[in-house]
């Protein structure tokens, strides 16, 4: 089997906070002096076990330790996955994840707890010469919480198609087109044990867009020595 370790860092800058903005002597008027921003951050330490169990069937399970920080407000918690591909021929795979197994959960201000409903994520895969074309559809019900012992749940379907291009061995290039993604891009760069995985999208919410971009790196611990050769020549 193989282990990976990682470290997870996510950022929301700039939130408006509009709490205040009718509370001034005529609450009908808005104050928008009273508009202040704060931001939505996000740590996570990534536990991930992959093994074989033939030569057509992989499976991983992953741990995620997590902490937020929102405005004032702090949270603690931990995050279960599972993941299992099938080479159905030389073309064909097929990837079910099940993000957040029963049990996830974070905890707010050590008083309230939200529990991650279980999100099934399917992904088929054609692969022919350097070109991989894959859809993606995805179930989740947007949110599970205790808040006071009142639960509320919100269901949700959502697709994605995309397309990755083989540029050469170091190199790959991918774009996509989802229910809730406008237009996705990306690169992956993989060079001696070191991958980098970049990618950018547009969300199109009900009354405004929201840009997304996020970037991994991913260090291949077993070649340090290869490392050490090109520093060290």
């Amino acid at each position: 089997g193989v282990y990976n370790f990682g470290l997870i860092y996510l950022s929301v800058p700039n939130i408006p906070d509009t709490r205040n903005l009718f509370s001034g002597q005529n609450s009908s008027i808005p104050d928008y002096n009273s508009i202040s921003n704060f931001s939505f951050n996000q740590y996570g330490v990534l536990l991930n076990y992959s093994n074989e169990y033939n030569e057509n069937i992989k499976y991983g399970v992953s741990l995620i330790p997590h902490f937020y920080n929102l405005e004032n407000y702090k949270a603690f918690g931990l995050i279960y996955n599972l993941g299992v591909s099938f080479k159905i021929n030389a073309n064909i795979e097929y990837l079910m994840i099940l993000n957040s197994l029963p049990g996830s959960f974070t905890i707010w201000d050590k008083s309230d707890t939200e529990l991650f409903p279980l999100e099934l994520k399917n992904c088929l895969t054609y692969k022919v010469n350097n070109i991989d074309l894959f859809t993606n559809l995805n179930y989740k019900p947007e949110h599970i919480s205790i808040l006071n012992s009142n639960f509320w749940v919100d269901n949700g379907i959502d697709y994605s198609l995309g397309l990755k291009v083989g540029i050469n061995k170091n190199l790959q290039l991918l774009t996509a087109h989802g229910s809730h993604i406008d237009f996705g891009f990306g690169f992956l760069f993989k060079f001696r044990g070191i991958d980098i995985y970049y990618g950018i999208g547009n969300q199109k919410l009900e009354t405004y867009n929201m840009f997304h971009h996020g970037i991994d790196f991913i260090f291949d611990l077993n070649r340090i020595g290869e490392w050490q050769k090109l520093l060290q020549p």
